[in-house]
């Protein structure tokens, strides 16, 4: 491996001039001429508590390096569609407690955040469809149902009442062990409005 040689030489100085243990991560050629990540550590090697030499461990941590960036890849991708997708967003903990918003649902339904999060699910959502969400929460739990979507009203600020397309899984961990809920919701209004406007026509043709 080729190394930084004035970086090098700054990690030995501090080592003998602290006599504490420097740890590096830097990217270099590895064997099959490949670049890799490498975890360098120098550590003293003391006599009579004085440093007179330093030992230099160093361990290839590709593997681990590329699994941090995936997931940090992962998570940018995550965030952009929280906050940057069109559809409304709604982070719960798996007992429904909501923790975080997007502002495309705070502008669905004319509340803040912070409004949202302490009305709770239920605080804005027609009172119908409880019961169903709660089952269909209850499977998605269980792992019965990989995720499920329901089509439910939504009381906005002012009173009124919207319709919105509620599509429901579970977020895991690396362990797969599920740790979130994550809803996100269409708004369905006018599409609802169209359907209902069609069957009332309908219904007086029979007529």
């Amino acid at each position: 491996r080729e190394w930084d040689h004035e970086r090098l030489l700054d990690f030995l100085e501090q080592v003998f001039r602290t006599g504490g243990t420097v740890v590096n991560e830097s990217i270099a050629i590895g064997p099959h001429g490949t670049r890799s990540w490498y975890e360098t550590r120098l550590g003293p090697v003391k006599v009579d508590e004085r440093v007179v030499a330093v030992m230099l461990i160093s361990s290839d941590i590709t593997e681990r390096k590329q699994a941090e960036i995936a997931l940090r890849e992962s998570e940018e991708r995550f965030r952009r569609i929280f906050d940057e997708g069109p559809l409304g967003v709604v982070l719960a903990s798996l007992d429904g407690r909501i923790h975080h918003v997007n502002q495309r649902f705070c502008d669905l339904l004319s509340y803040s955040e912070r409004e949202i999060i302490e009305l709770g699910i239920k605080g804005f959502s027609h009172p119908d469809e409880h019961q169903l969400d709660e089952q269909l929460s209850a499977r998605l739990r269980r792992g019965e149902i990989p995720s499920y979507t329901l089509d439910k009203r939504l009381f906005r600020k002012d009173g009124q009442v919207i319709w919105g397309q509620l599509t429901v899984s579970l977020l895991h961990d690396a362990e797969g062990k599920p740790t979130h809920a994550i809803g996100m919701t269409e708004d369905i209004t006018e599409r609802k409005r169209a359907e209902e406007a069609l069957l009332e026509s309908e219904d007086r043709y029979r007529l």
